[in-house]
């Protein structure tokens, strides 16, 4: 059974903005995260419970993770200088 990704509208609104190749490849970590949020390279964040980060280059994408609703919501897909802030 596949996860549900959700994606705050403004990070939508970030992917929208970025080069094509490096968009093609963030959407790609996006789709895995739909099959399984556990089999990327993924880090958790620390002090953070449930909330996890891959790297796409520069880019870093910091999801949330509920496993009792097999959710994930992707809180930020930005630059890494701007990614933590707020988290």
């Amino acid at each position: 059974m596949p996860w549900i990704v959700k994606i705050k509208k403004t990070e939508i609104k970030n992917l929208e903005l970025m080069e094509k190749g490096l968009r093609r490849r963030v959407i790609e970590i996006l789709h895995s995260l739909e099959e399984d949020p556990f089999s990327l390279p993924y880090e958790k964040l620390k002090d953070r419970e449930r909330i996890y980060r891959v790297r796409v280059s520069d880019i870093r994408i910091i999801y949330l993770v509920d496993k009792k609703r097999r959710k994930v919501i992707v809180l930020r897909i930005r630059r890494r200088r701007k990614a933590y802030r707020g988290i």
